[in-house]
């Protein structure tokens, strides 16, 4: 009985990881030279240094993703305060300020000053109510007013942070559904994680060498061309230019990108559009702490600026305008609003690397969300994985770690009835 994984993404390893955990034999095939997706690291030689692909924040109770790196032996890679922040600055205005989320269930820390958002106004908590009680259709700006007075400074970033969309395609059911956690687990939530070392090796490196630990095969270069189906069954694999037969008693798990996923599966439904995501590094000199700092910076938009040791990461997201600006013009641009918050030389422009995500995520947009599918498909032994299935959460670490652990449970239970 093998279970054979295509795709080594989050999604993937973490579906690999659990089956090879439970001790079955598990076949994992990726298509390029590195396992991880976008959450990986890759060697830059104008830093001279491992660069990630970006910014992949967690927090302390992002279950899922902790049970995978718990799984691979990894649970130490994650680091972060034991405080629960968020510091904005408004390079606009060039004033800072901090949300700091109370302990507890009951959210007072929205109406306390120095606690929550600067010029909130009671058109926030009625949109806060019109959030909750919002329908599968309707989109954030509809429940959030555009002219509140913290739009700019607190719904707009959060908004694009938590879903990569826009505040006016958005939908606010899954906007509510995060902050709904965060009253529930106050403080506790939003505890920031971030990897120890690189994505790569504090992540994915520990995952490959715990799955082949465990017998388990990795295929890189390896790329998946088609499926055979026979009756409600896949019965082969065409996967590195060669078939691959499937015994009756062996399954798959897909944990492709959607529009991949769509091309070999007929008739899955996937989200068709997706939101972009650019990420810019800058070498610092002098260097920064070496702990993790994230802040939100807001000039025309909102990005995100992680600082650590040497590097600056500045992540935007909702980026579909920005694919086509030129790469210098937009390191010069966000390293003027960044160097504000650092407090470093706006007109001295470091070594960059901007990294442009075409298909960061998937839309966030009701109708997008509508589309994701369920675990399961209509093939006994074919299952797909991915943070834009149908799970309840955004497309971020955590939901790809559970999708690819529902997955795994599924896969176990048709080898287990062969």
């Amino acid at each position: 009985m093998t279970v054979h994984v295509i795709g080594a993404g989050i999604a993937g390893l973490a579906a690999a990881a659990r089956l090879a955990r439970a001790g079955v034999t598990v076949a994992l095939y990726e298509q390029t030279r590195a396992a991880g997706g976008r959450c990986r690291s890759y060697f830059d030689a104008r830093f001279g240094r491992p660069l990630d692909t970006g910014i992949h924040l967690t927090f302390a109770r992002s279950r899922h993703f902790q049970a995978f790196l718990a799984d691979v032996d990894a649970a130490d890679q994650l680091v972060g305060p034991d405080v629960s922040y968020c510091r904005f600055f408004d390079a606009v205005e060039g004033r800072s300020w901090t949300l700091r989320p109370n302990s507890g269930p009951v959210p007072w820390w929205l109406v306390v000053p120095g606690r929550s958002p600067p010029r909130k106004g009671v058109g926030d908590l009625l949109g806060l109510a019109r959030l909750a009680v919002a329908d599968r259709a309707s989109t954030v700006s509809a429940c959030i007013p555009t002219s509140g007075p913290s739009y700019r400074s607190l719904w707009e970033p959060i908004t694009v942070a938590c879903l990569n969309t826009p505040p006016a395609e958005a939908s606010a059911q899954l906007l509510w559904q995060f902050i709904l956690d965060g009253f529930r687990h106050g403080a506790a939530l939003y505890h920031q994680r971030f990897a120890r070392g690189g994505l790569s090796e504090s992540f994915i490196a520990p995952a490959l060498a715990k799955i082949e630990a465990r017998h388990g095969t990795v295929h890189f270069r390896t790329r998946a061309h088609r499926f055979e189906f026979a009756g409600r069954r896949v019965d082969g694999l065409h996967v590195g230019g060669r078939r691959i037969a499937l015994a009756s008693s062996d399954a798959v798990v897909l944990a492709l990108p959607p529009a991949a996923a769509a091309r070999i599966v007929p008739d899955l439904s996937v989200p068709r559009r997706c939101s972009a995501i650019v990420t810019v590094h800058f070498a610092l000199d002098p260097p920064a702490p070496p702990g993790p700092d994230l802040t939100c910076v807001i000039e025309g938009r909102s990005f995100w600026l992680l600082t650590r040791d040497r590097v600056a990461t500045a992540t935007i997201g909702a980026a579909d305008d920005l694919l086509g600006e030129a790469p210098a013009s937009l390191a010069q641009r966000l390293w003027s609003a960044a160097a504000a918050a650092l407090g470093r030389d706006a007109e001295r422009l470091p070594p960059y690397r901007v990294l442009k995500f075409r298909d960061g995520t998937y839309a966030h947009t009701p109708s997008e969300i509508a589309r994701r599918p369920s675990t399961r498909t209509r093939w006994a032994n074919l299952f797909v994985a991915g943070d834009w299935t149908a799970t309840e959460f955004p497309a971020t670490v955590d939901s790809a770690a559970l999708s690819g652990h529902r997955a795994a449970a599924a896969a176990q239970e048709a080898i287990g009835r062969t």
